[in-house]
């Protein structure tokens, strides 16, 4: 399975050692049905995902303590409690963009504990499986900037390279002064751009049409296994706007063909539809 945001790859599960994180995105998990769509049909087959919790709805306004309280987690070392603040920040849209704003401002060495079988740079030791993050999460500003790309679909240059093999575990950036600046950069001038009226709609329909095949990758990505509610997304907003772009997505060379392919064949499935339907329905 292939997840297309440059911040995230899984790896092969096998059949030893401590189960993955629940981070990696389950978007081939998909229980087998009909389509009820008219002119449809989904060979799609696979086990369910766990469904996701249910979320704050992202027009509400959030109190300035549950900011702190989401701040603090995702700035802990306990890595299923950063995985957590990760989710509810994405689900805040717009008004977690002061918590990240913050972190990146300011960076702090918290190496993650209780990882399980976590691949990315710092961690300690490799089991031959498991979900991978190409950031250097030990570092909270680092951690920002991994929220951010997966909120706004961009990727600012926070990946720090491959993590497919234990080789290269130990090898990630392991300070501020040897990270790079370019991505910080990228990071804080979108941030500065983007002080109001953003909207993480608005966000997926540029990625999907900007004609660029990583920020394209990461909207087909979300569409297929949604991380979060999205103020104004549907199924039904699905079909009639987005579809088309997937299906000339869908054309193209290489991955990104291939997962559009696969979300046009998921998106006619009665599974994904409901799924879909019922996370939306938390706003």
């Amino acid at each position: 399975m292939r997840v297309p945001w440059p911040a995230l790859v899984a790896l092969a599960a096998c059949s030893s050692g401590p189960s993955a994180p629940t981070l990696v995105s389950q978007a081939e998990d998909a229980g087998s049905a009909t389509s009820t769509r008219a002119g449809a049909t989904s060979s799609f087959t696979g086990s369910p995902s766990t469904e996701p919790p249910p979320f704050a709805s992202p027009a509400a306004s959030v109190p300035p303590e549950r900011l702190a309280e989401l701040s603090q987690a995702l700035g802990a070392s306990d890595w299923p409690a950063v995985s957590r603040a990760h989710t509810a920040l994405l689900a805040l849209e717009a008004q977690a963009l002061p918590v990240l704003t913050a972190m990146i401002d300011a960076p702090r060495l918290v190496r993650l504990e209780h990882t399980a079988d976590l691949i990315y740079p710092g961690a300690k030791k490799f089991y031959g499986h498991g979900g991978a993050i190409r950031v250097d999460l030990d570092w909270t500003h680092v951690r920002a900037g991994w929220v951010l790309e997966g909120l706004v679909f961009e990727s600012f240059g926070f990946a720090a390279g491959t993590v497919h093999d234990g080789r290269t575990l130990q090898g990630g950036q392991r300070g501020p002064e040897d990270f790079p600046k370019a991505a910080l950069a990228a990071a804080k001038a979108w941030l500065a751009a983007h002080a109001s009226g953003w909207q993480r709609l608005a966000a997926l329909r540029e990625a999907l049409v900007s004609g660029d095949a990583e920020r394209q990758g990461m909207a087909v990505g979300w569409l297929r296994a949604p991380d979060a509610p999205m103020r104004g997304f549907s199924v039904a907003l699905y079909d009639a706007e987005l579809e088309p772009t997937v299906e000339k997505l869908a054309g193209a060379a290489g991955h990104l063909g291939e997962d559009a392919a696969r979300l046009l064949k998921e998106a006619a499935d009665p599974y994904w539809r409901g799924r879909v339907a019922k996370l939306m329905a938390t706003e």
